[in-house]
């Protein structure tokens, strides 16, 4: 077991080794930019309202990249997330109790 944890870890930092200092950069803003944004809010918010906030604060993101961030964030804990509706419904966020 320890075997598998020691090579998923080398295989992120590999990854994470061979991203330019700009990208790091801005994956660490977006991160930054979603937690202030759902942390502030008092009611849950659709993708599309926090796509929207980012891009009146640092330009346009792509709903993909927002959608992974979204969702690295639900499992890490920093934030909650469900998906609601059927067929084509929506995401919702909303500050993660732990995170207060």
């Amino acid at each position: 077991m320890d075997y598998v944890i020691d090579n998923v870890t080398d295989n992120l930092n590999n990854i994470f080794e061979h991203l330019s200092f700009e990208e790091q950069k801005m994956k660490d803003d977006l991160t930054r930019q979603i937690l202030k944004i759902v942390n502030s809010s008092n009611a849950p918010l659709e993708t599309k309202e926090i796509q929207e906030k980012i891009k009146i604060e640092s330009g346009e993101v792509s709903r993909s990249k927002l959608m992974y961030r979204l969702n690295n964030l639900r499992a890490e804990r920093e934030i909650r997330g469900k998906y609601v509706g059927s067929g084509k419904g929506v995401w919702i966020w909303w500050k993660s109790e732990v995170s207060e």
